[in-house]
């Protein structure tokens, strides 16, 4: 009974536990409801769409936009991740987007351009529009449409209906903390100043337009019958006459002028040698003879009497003269470094002498200065400009480095249009509504009783190039002059005077009597004679030569020796052949030549004429006289065909218009008559252009940012 007490116990405080637990529960739910989450989800779903669409614009330049009314450009968010434009993105659930669903279309609407940004994740589809505006794509001018922020709607998938979104914001889940942002706008205004063409009308100078230059230009009439020429022009015709030489020569000409020398034919001919055996007899001659060798010998002091072999060739004396003499000069202390760099060394003293350098330099040393112009780099000038301005002297321009073109609607139309329907400008003409009209119709009405009729004004359009130029300015550029010069440092000695005494012998040597008589006489002693001899040591010698005849040349003797020899000998072919078989045996030490044929020119000069309307003469011919239509239809020439006979019997006066207008009246040359001029005008026009940019802040920037009213809720 006890334990089943005890257990009866046990499960009743059990339930009552588990009651107070789930009535906890309960209370924390009402006290503390679970966070609204949706306005996180359409926040990440909303940044994914603006991440569309600003790869979107960023992707859609000019040349990528449509041009057709009507027209759509299309670009899936697949192919945005293709062509690396926007990074993967994922849903509120983690998930990719469908790529294929998703996609930005621009289409062109009149002046503006439509683009739908649409994003599938899930079941969750959504869009935003825009309307895009001047920036690069529009041609009249108009700034970016404003227009309300789109409602944004989400369609689900599994029942099809739209409903509207209106975020409301509950307090963040614990742990995840948010902000709100806020959007601004500001205004940037450009202004540019366009160069138009020259034109004839004058129009009133406002802010916008400056008249900038005048100019007047002028064309006339010519006559063509009265005053009306042909020129005769005349030019030299060379007339080749090529002669073949039929001689072979062995000359080689210089045949690098083709029109007055020409090879025409070339051969080789060959001659050659051969080797035969024959003996003959030799006879040996002997001459004896001596030869002279007279040698000069050294000077000797021993006096040999001339003879046959022994010559004197000349004598000399040596005389000397001792002198005592007081000589005053200059005793030195040690040699000592001057400190001082000096270009050259100095002279010396009685009190210094001035030894070698010891140590040298080289330097630079500045003489002058000099100053020149010179052109500086090529700079980019970022003026727009319609043609490269004039070089100055110390501004010169260069070629462009970039250009664009700007269409502009002219201020003054050229016709009157009128259509059954209205139209819309195009890039030819600028179209200007002045009045609409309702009539009754009575042709091709197909049932309707009026018609109604558009008047327009109808105003081209101008294409205008600018350019920007590269230019260059001078320079004044200083140059310093300078030379090398090297410099030294010398040695020193510090000096005092002194007389010393000293004993002089002064020796001379002389070669005649008369001289050395003269010295002696002067006190100068005679200490010795010496003598030069020419001897002659003659050689004698037998000279031996070998002949083919007996009888001895001059001064030889023929001694009874004879010899029998064997040897080749090479017999000449003594004529040239013109292949090498025909050499024959005759193929030793072959020996060839060349022989050649040539054309020769014997021009002759001829005179080929021609008439023209014009004085200047077709290339290569030279004017030589004028000839009068008129005095040449009155001399009956055009039998020569020089006029046609028709010009002659229809001959009176006609104008020809010069068919352009000129600056200067010297210009005009022979069209003089019925001239006209005109006077052109060329104005600047500026044209003002804004755009908007759009920010988000968590605070008031100030400055010239102005609130849109729109704000939005992001993840800290």
């Amino acid at each position: 009974m006890e334990l089943e007490s005890r257990k009866s116990y046990f499960i009743r405080d059990l339930i009552v536990r588990i009651l107070l637990i789930v009535l906890f529960i309960f209370l924390l739910m009402f006290l503390f409801p679970m966070p609204n989450l949706n306005p996180f989800y359409d926040a990440i779903f909303n940044d994914n769409v603006q991440t569309m669409k600003d790869a979107a614009e960023k992707w859609y330049t000019t040349d990528r936009m449509p041009e057709k009314e009507g027209e759509i450009k299309k670009l899936t968010l697949q192919q945005m991740l293709d062509k690396k434009l926007i990074l993967p993105f994922v849903d509120k659930d983690g998930n990719s987007c469908d790529t294929n669903k998703s996609y930005v279309t621009v289409k062109k609407s009149g002046d503006e351009y439509i683009m739908k940004v649409s994003l599938t994740c899930g079941s969750q589809t959504d869009y935003i529009i825009e309307h895009i505006g001047c920036y690069n794509f529009c041609k009249d001018g108009k700034c970016e449409v404003e227009t309300p922020a789109p409602t944004q709607t989400a369609t689900n998938v599994e029942t099809g209906k739209v409903v509207v979104k209106k975020p409301t914001y509950t307090p963040t889940p614990s742990k995840v903390t948010y902000a709100l942002e806020y959007e601004y706008e500001r205004t940037h205004i450009s202004e540019k100043w366009n160069l138009l063409d020259w034109q004839t009308t004058k129009m009133k100078e406002t802010s916008d337009l400056v008249l900038v230059d005048t100019k007047t230009e002028y064309t006339g009439q010519k006559k063509v019958s009265n005053d009306s020429n042909i020129y005769k022009h005349i030019k030299d015709i060379t007339v080749n006459h090529w002669s073949k030489d039929e001689n072979w020569t062995d000359e080689v000409k210089d045949t690098s002028d083709q029109n007055k020398i020409r090879l025409y034919a070339v051969r080789t001919l060959y001659t050659g040698d051969k080797t035969e055996t024959e003996t003959v007899t030799k006879y040996r001659h002997i001459k004896v003879g001596n030869t002279d060798n007279w040698t000069e010998e050294d000077w000797r002091d021993t006096y040999v009497v001339p003879n046959n072999t022994t010559v004197l060739i000349n004598t000399r004396y040596t005389l000397r003269k001792t002198t005592a003499t007081d000589t005053t000069g200059y005793e030195c202390g040690s040699w000592q470094k001057d400190s001082t760099w000096r270009t050259s060394k100095p002279n010396d003293t009685e009190t210094v002498e001035w030894g070698d350098a010891y140590d040298t330099r080289t330097r630079e040393v500045t003489t002058g200065t000099t100053t020149k112009t010179v052109w500086g780099n090529w700079q980019k000038d970022n003026t727009w400009r319609t043609s490269k301005p004039s070089n100055t002297s110390t501004k010169q321009w260069g070629d462009a480095w970039t250009s664009t073109t700007s269409s502009s609607t002219s201020n003054s139309y050229d016709k009157i249009v009128t259509t059954a329907t209205p139209l819309t400008s195009d890039n030819t003409y600028t179209y200007k509504l002045f009045k609409k009209e309702t009539v009754a119709c009575t042709v091709a009405c197909n049932g309707k009783a009026t018609v109604t009729y558009y008047y327009y004004y109808r105003y081209p359009r101008v294409s205008t190039t600018s350019y920007k130029y590269y230019y260059r300015t001078t320079t004044t550029v200083t140059d310093n002059t300078t030379k090398k010069v090297t410099e030294y440092k010398y040695k020193y000695k510090n000096c005092k005077k002194k007389t010393n005494t000293s004993t002089s012998s002064d020796a001379k040597t002389v070669y005649t009597t008369a001289e050395r008589d003269s010295l002696i006489n002067k006190g100068y002693t005679l200490i010795k004679t010496e003598y030069k001899y020419k001897v002659n040591r003659p050689t004698y010698t037998a000279d031996v030569i070998w002949t083919e005849s007996i009888t001895p040349p001059a001064g030889y003797k023929f001694d009874d020796a004879t010899a029998s020899v064997t040897r080749n000998v090479k017999s000449s072919l003594g004529k040239w052949v013109t292949n090498k078989a025909a050499l024959g045996e005759y193929t030793e030490d072959i020996t060839t030549r060349k022989q050649y044929k040539y054309y020769y020119n014997n021009p002759t000069t001829d005179t080929d004429e021609i008439y023209t309307e014009s004085k200047v003469s077709p290339a290569g011919y030279t004017y030589k006289e004028t000839y009068s239509i008129r005095d040449l239809c009155a001399s009956k020439s055009y039998v020569e065909n020089l006029v046609d006979e028709d010009v002659c019997n229809n001959m009176k006066d006609v104008y020809v218009d010069l068919g352009k207008w000129v600056s200067t009246e010297s210009e005009l040359q022979e069209y003089t008559y019925n001239k006209q001029e005109r006077k052109l005008y060329r104005y600047k026009k500026r044209t003002v252009s804004t755009y908007t940019e759009r920010a988000w802040f968590r605070s008031n920037p100030g400055k010239d940012w102005k609130a849109t009213g729109n704000s939005r809720r992001v993840q800290n």
